[in-house]
């Protein structure tokens, strides 16, 4: 953790590396907390310090700030191992979340479908089996998915069985 009194200033050229390998700002990942504005306008870059995969829904307050001037110009958050985290600013702070596996589309499998979410939450060995993973379905109706106006409901046509899921999961459709 690194404690700046006052104002923190980034130039454009700047990188700010932040390691995350845990969910506890400090000792399980970097952070930055200015007691005063931060003008962050460099590059952010997070790594997965000992290959750690967040549990889905993971939050990292990575910069503290009393005010923010500039956001990063850019951000580098994919971990490398198949999660890219989601950046949110506040009047305070800077989050980043890990995020649940969303389904996008009625295909019966790659990205963004059910198939794709299911193992997805099936691989997620990180958390407690107490906390269930979400799935949460985002399905555009824009007549390639295949969708039913007289139900007003989506249809997945799978080719072969879903795998078993195996974690807990919440499906949020």
């Amino acid at each position: 953790e690194l404690n700046v009194q006052g104002r923190y200033a980034q130039g454009e050229s700047s990188i700010l590396n932040v390691g995350i390998g845990g969910t506890t700002a400090g000792t399980g990942y970097g952070q930055v907390a200015v007691s005063g504005q931060a003008d962050l306008g460099g590059t952010l870059n997070v790594i997965a310090l000992g290959n750690y995969d967040p549990p889905f829904g993971s939050t990292f307050q990575v910069v503290t700030y009393n005010s923010l001037a500039n956001p990063f110009v850019t951000m580098n958050l994919d971990l490398g191992n198949g999660t890219t985290l989601v950046p949110t600013y506040n009047e305070t702070y800077l989050t980043l979340t890990a995020p649940s596996p969303i389904v996008t589309n009625t295909n019966d499998n790659g990205a963004g479908s059910l198939r794709a979410a299911i193992a997805l939450v099936n691989s997620d060995h990180s958390d407690s089996v107490d906390i269930p993973d979400v799935i949460t379905f985002n399905i555009a109706n824009d007549g390639i998915n295949v969708y039913n106006a007289a139900t007003n409901a989506f249809t997945i046509q799978l080719l072969s069985a879903l795998d078993p899921i195996t974690n807990a999961v919440t499906l949020d459709a």
